[in-house]
């Protein structure tokens, strides 16, 4: 009689639940397949000798009806679809481990990869700024009691700088040649208006981390000029004005037209730049000359007035920058701010307002922006009025340098994340002043380096001390008995030579996961540095104007110093200054 086929079902279940566990709870997987192989070969065993003995020896313990027995191959096959012997089942699930082991590594590896991105993204696009330091203020003694700031949209540095600068620009001309300071600011990429503007009236290049905001704001609040400003008023297109008071405030007045004028495809580019300077011509006329109550406001130090004008950059992309349409809006710019100008002095009559002018990016020859050609990161600076030096050469700097420079013109707070470099050849102000403005910017960016390696304390596993703090808070005491001793042209060059160290050191200072910074040695005077020292002395001293032709002696004699200079090392360097003074 055969096997009762339900019987081998129930004993092929039961094995195959016992290997089902043994396989689960094995760590060897080849120990498992080779007890799996055996156990089978030995249930099939079973079951041959139950068909050839016959119920007689096993049906008692297997309850097999003795209906007779027949012979039957050793190994028996099972009959119909749903129907699998242990080792095909076996089989499968080997496979489906398999497939189940190839889905675990795809997926670990996915979640390893998306790690991996994440921390280059947190290490490298993480924001620079940092929050809770102490604003410093710029100076007690401003030159200036106002500001106004005029900045062309897509004006670059050649375009007004060149050959037709005359025709071109008769009036702002006039300023740079007689009675102002100019120069061309230095970009860096992306050369794009919010980050221009940014740049100049925060002090900081674009933050790494909006490019989560696909380039279009800034992801973390900054501190501007703008907002330092006792109060202030600021015309232009809504794109720009509008990030500079996000928080808001009461003392910050934003008038911006309507986002739909800004059509690239207009005839009259200058629409742009008219709508902005007709408001300021009725703000001042109207709101401030015909003011009878709270008028303070308008009169007050530290005020700021910023026009921002999109129509150059506007005639620029639709025309390129050598159109007749472009050089036209040039034109419209500068017959505009003469009658600005005089609108302010007429108002103002104390003699006591800055004007700048500037540029927040250039522009190719082909009308576009955003890279890092010359066209695009050269822009002109030309500044006048109250507190400016006036400087017939050119004095080129860089743009976030512009952010101390307008706040130590009014003497407001600098903003507390710039990372400009007051440009003291622009100051005209007393040698002290000069020197309590160039010390305040020591202090600014030393309240950054401070914040910056705090937060570098608290995420290093390891931390050591830098060697460059034992140099900073000497330097400091120097500085500080430099002050007492009232010895300003020596605090000017050491609070120069300061900062230089101070913006290497914070560049250091980028977020790097944690990682131990660099070091720097205590800084050298470079023989250049020292020459420069002692020829400004010399000149002062006999009272020789610098563009003097005689110094061509003194020229030849500083060539022979220089030679013997470079041989001369740190601490000599240093004593020969301090001698001197």
């Amino acid at each position: 009689m055969p096997i009762n086929e339900d019987l081998k079902r129930r004993l092929l279940a039961v094995e195959i639940n016992y290997l089902r566990r043994s396989a689960r709870t094995s760590r060897q997987e080849r120990k498992t397949n080779e007890s799996i192989r055996n156990t089978m070969n030995a249930t099939e065993m079973v079951i041959d000798i139950i068909e050839r003995r016959g119920s007689k020896w096993f049906g008692h313990l297997l309850r097999i009806p003795d209906e007779g027995w027949s012979q039957k191959p050793h190994k028996w096959k099972p009959h119909g679809r749903n129907k699998r012997d242990a080792n095909s089942i076996m089989e499968e699930e080997s496979e489906a481990d398999e497939k189940n082991k190839k889905y675990t590594i795809i997926v670990s590896g996915l979640v390893i990869h998306f790690l991996l991105l994440l921390a280059v993204f947190d290490v490298y696009f993480a924001s620079p700024l940092d929050n809770g330091m102490s604003p410093i203020r710029s100076t007690s003694n401003p030159p200036a009691k106002r500001l106004v700031l005029f900045v062309a949209d897509g004006l670059r540095a050649e375009a007004i700088f060149g050959e037709e600068k005359e025709e071109l620009i008769p009036f702002l001309t006039d300023k740079l040649k007689n009675v102002g300071s100019w120069g061309v600011a230095h970009t860096r990429v992306p050369t794009e208006s919010r980050p221009g503007h940014v740049a100049m009236l925060a002090g900081i290049y674009e933050d790494p981390s909006a490019i989560l905001k696909g380039w279009k704001s800034n992801p973390v609040n900054f501190d501007s000029v703008i907002n330092q400003s006792t109060n202030a008023w600021a015309w232009g297109s809504p794109d720009i004005v509008k990030i500079f008071n996000k928080d808001k405030l009461s003392k910050i007045h934003i008038s911006s037209y309507d986002a739909q004028i800004e059509d690239f495809g207009k005839q009259d580019t200058g629409i742009l730049d008219t709508w902005v300077f007709q408001k300021v011509d009725v703000f001042l006329k109207n709101e401030v000359k015909s003011c009878t109550e709270n008028c303070d406001q308008y009169f007050t130090n530290g005020n700021t007035f910023f026009l921002h004008l999109l129509g150059i950059d506007t005639a620029g992309h639709g025309y390129k920058p050598h159109s007749k349409e472009y050089k036209d809006n040039i034109r419209l710019v500068d017959r505009n701010i003469a009658i600005i100008t005089e609108l302010f002095n007429n108002l103002y009559q104390d003699g006591l307002t800055a004007f700048v002018f500037t540029a927040d990016h250039g522009m190719t020859d082909w009308g576009s922006h955003g890279a890092g050609t010359d066209h695009e990161t050269e822009v002109p600076v030309i500044a006048w009025g109250a507190g400016i030096e006036k400087n017939h050469k050119r004095q080129d700097i860089n743009q976030i340098d512009l952010a101390p420079m307008l706040a130590s013109l009014i003497g407001i707070h600098i903003p507390i994340n710039s990372l400009g470099i007051l440009p003291v050849n622009y100051i005209n102000s007393s040698q002290e002043n000069k020197a309590q403005m160039m010390k305040s910017n020591v202090l600014e960016l030393l309240e950054i380096y401070n914040r910056k390696k705090l937060r570098t304390k608290s995420g290093a596993l390891l931390y050591i001390p830098f060697k460059f703090d034992e140099f900073i808070n000497e330097k400091l005491q120097q500085l500080q008995s430099l002050n007492t001793e009232s010895q300003t042209d020596y605090l000017i060059f050491e609070c120069q030579n300061l900062i230089k160290y101070l913006d290497k050191q914070l560049q250091k200072c980028q977020p790097q996961g944690g990682a131990i910074l660099q070091q720097d040695s205590a800084p050298c005077y470079k023989s250049k540095e020292i020459m420069a020292f002692f020829k400004n002395k010399m000149i002062n001293v006999l009272d020789w104007p610098g563009n003097s032709p005689d110094l061509n002696p003194i020229e030849n004699v500083w060539a022979i110093c220089k030679a013997r200079l470079r041989k001369i090392d740190c601490t000599t360097k240093t004593k020969m200054i301090e001698a001197a003074i």
